[in-house]
């Protein structure tokens, strides 16, 4: 059987339609009721624990720190607009500053990034380093990152 190159797999592949539904109706999980696939939303990003390190943003000022948001958020609209504030909210985030915390720069710049009403809903940000600055533990992130109203 003769290979065929990248390029004709790909156009190929472009060539074959998928029918995909226009709505979720049909799917057992979304008809269940909202309140029990709440608990399915909660019950999966509870478990789940993203690990980053910003560490190599101290060698490459210009890089950025990007955490992916899981596939799940990607299955559809109606699951990521159920799911998001859950998954930002139940989710706990593990990264690694440099030895000296001097990056810590690139987390605000993704809190930023994911935006004010989301990073307020992050209740579990565990960052490990062996830096010489402080927070206090009891300091909340809306504190640290200067969402603190009052």
């Amino acid at each position: 059987m003769a290979r065929r190159s990248r390029g004709v797999r790909r156009r190929y592949a472009a060539r074959q339609k998928v029918a995909l539904p226009a709505d979720q109706s049909n799917s057992r999980l979304m008809s269940l009721p909202a309140e029990l696939r709440n608990r399915i939303w909660t019950a999966y990003f509870e478990s789940v624990r993203f690990h980053f390190s910003a560490k190599e943003c101290t060698r490459w000022p210009s890089a950025h720190l990007y955490i992916k948001a899981p596939p799940i958020l990607e299955t559809c609209k109606q699951v990521y607009s159920e799911a998001l504030g859950i998954y930002y909210s139940s989710t706990t985030f593990q990264g690694e500053l440099s030895e000296y915390g001097d990056n810590i720069r690139p987390v605000l710049r993704w809190l930023t990034n994911i935006g004010r009403s989301n990073a307020r809903l992050i209740n579990n940000i565990h960052l490990e380093t062996m830096a010489a600055f402080y927070y206090p533990p009891s300091m909340k992130i809306s504190q640290i990152y200067g969402m603190d109203q009052s």
